[in-house]
């Protein structure tokens, strides 16, 4: 075998690079990813729904980084709800960070540990997806 053959057989191991299916058990190398979904509805403390409020999910760390959001940013509707569908690495945990904000500085920003609920034949990332569904209340800010 060639000397550069080789490297890239090794690279290729070491990155985790694979050519071959899955068979019928979980993938567990290459990179990972989990379906998520993450929706709900946003209300004031008098239950009236609010629309345009900034939904934004933290990374794995529960960090909130508004130049890199995971996923993309969404805002309430006309009803107050939101739902937003992506892939990204599995998230270990059994919660997720949440941060819901008013950009128009009316109500007060609320930060919530949301469950995550799996779909599939057990409770991990690689037998479905990921749902989480959260209804919010915010409170308006003091004057």
């Amino acid at each position: 075998m060639k000397l550069s053959s080789k490297i890239i057989t090794i690279a290729s191991s070491i990155l985790g690079v694979t050519v071959a299916g899955c068979g019928g058990s979980e993938c567990m190398y290459g990179t990972p990813n989990a379906d998520y979904e993450i929706k709900g509805i946003v209300t004031d403390t008098e239950n009236i729904p609010l629309e345009g409020i900034k939904v934004s999910v933290g990374d794995i760390y529960g960090n909130f980084d508004d130049n890199t959001p995971l996923p993309p940013t969404i805002y309430t509707s006309s009803n107050g709800k939101f739902e937003v569908k992506y892939k990204a690495f599995p998230f270990s945990g059994k919660k997720m960070k949440l941060r819901f904000s008013d950009d128009n500085g009316i109500y007060k920003t609320k930060y919530e540990e949301a469950a995550i609920k799996y779909t599939g034949k057990s409770n991990a990332w690689y037998h479905g997806k990921a749902i989480i569904d959260v209804s919010i209340k915010l409170s308006k800010l003091e004057k």
